[in-house]
């Protein structure tokens, strides 16, 4: 296949052309060409001159850009976030979270973009769920590198919340959902579909020091802590955080399909709760509303993290300027 920008000679798009742009793009690389044909033919060919602005600072987004080529710079409360290049995605994010005030996208350069509307993406999701577990996984890997730009502690708070249960025999069906709900408030309101998931969650007894596993391991899982305390560390970047009662431990890169990229141990005697990362797509399949709300638990997440990233950033130029 040529190059991208051979793709666009200036004089529209047809529909194979814009079929086989998207198949470039990460999150379709691997999905069948039938379901890339659905975003495709519901998509619209845009032109930015540099300059331009895709969408404004305090206003909800209602479309999504693919960019195709040029170059886009976000920007939010006045802070860069980060460029968009060629087969990135820009306004995704924003839409999903249905974020009122979503941020400046401006194009750095002359930019193409194929556009689809925020109402079509949410048609196409109940639709097609393939498609819907791709935006998962991607948006879950956006997740999972941005923690180690957000600190010591890569973003995660350090307070740790009570025990969610103290048990001295195994959960039962109705602790398990008790669990369960409290920690997966995307899921909170399908009492049938949380029944579904305690059912097939594994409850886990760690013991203190014991390692859950290492940085680099397969991933495939996560842990719902009930009671106890679990430390995470990346090595090779110096974090070091805490999750505890009611924390989810290693989701983002379960739902990636990535490896896991801190080292986990047990600081605390822990009890936990172990969910397939294959169980719970099984459950987003047959349940729209919670797939959905996933979607947008976890682009809220990525929009928290972008937050955070800028305020990291002006905390540590305003650090070096002081020493100067």
């Amino acid at each position: 296949m040529g190059s991208m920008n051979s793709l666009f000679p200036g004089i529209g798009v047809s529909r194979f052309q814009r079929l086989i742009v998207l198949r470039s793009f990460p999150a379709y690389q691997e999905l069948p060409a039938e379901d890339v044909v659905v975003v495709s033919e519901r998509t619209v060919e845009r032109f930015f001159a540099a300059g331009d602005y895709l969408h404004r600072e305090g206003q909800p987004f209602s479309s999504i850009h693919f960019v195709v080529r040029g170059l886009v710079q976000t920007k939010r409360h006045g802070s860069v976030v980060r460029e968009f290049g060629p087969q990135t995605v820009v306004g995704g994010v924003g839409a999903l979270a249905r974020e009122p005030d979503g941020y400046d996208c401006i194009a750095l350069e002359d930019t193409t973009t194929l556009e689809l509307s925020s109402d079509d993406a949410e048609e196409i999701f109940e639709d097609n769920f393939r498609v819907t577990r791709s935006v998962i996984q991607r948006l879950s890997g956006e997740l999972v590198h941005m923690r180690r730009d957000l600190g010591p502690h890569a973003g995660f708070s350090m307070n740790i919340a009570e025990p969610l249960l103290s048990p001295t025999r195994n959960l039962d069906l109705v602790e398990r959902m008790r669990v369960l709900r409290q920690s997966m408030t995307f899921a909170q309101s399908r009492m049938e579909a949380l029944s579904e998931l305690a059912r097939d969650a594994r409850e886990l007894c760690i013991a203190k020091d014991e390692l859950a596993w290492q940085e680099g391991d397969p991933s495939g899982h996560t842990l719902i802590v009930v009671n106890g305390l679990i430390e995470g560390t990346v090595p090779d970047t110096g974090q070091r955080f805490l999750l505890g009662p009611g924390d989810s431990v290693g989701g983002p890169e379960s739902l990636a399909n990535l490896p896991r990229w801190f080292e986990a141990r047990a600081k605390q005697p822990t009890v936990a709760l172990r969910i397939d990362t294959e169980i719970l797509f099984d459950l987003l399949e047959d349940h729209f509303d919670i797939s959905i709300s996933l979607l947008r638990a976890i682009a809220r997440g990525v929009m928290v993290g972008y937050d955070k990233i800028a305020e990291f950033r002006q905390s540590k130029t305003a650090l070096a300027a002081q020493t100067r």
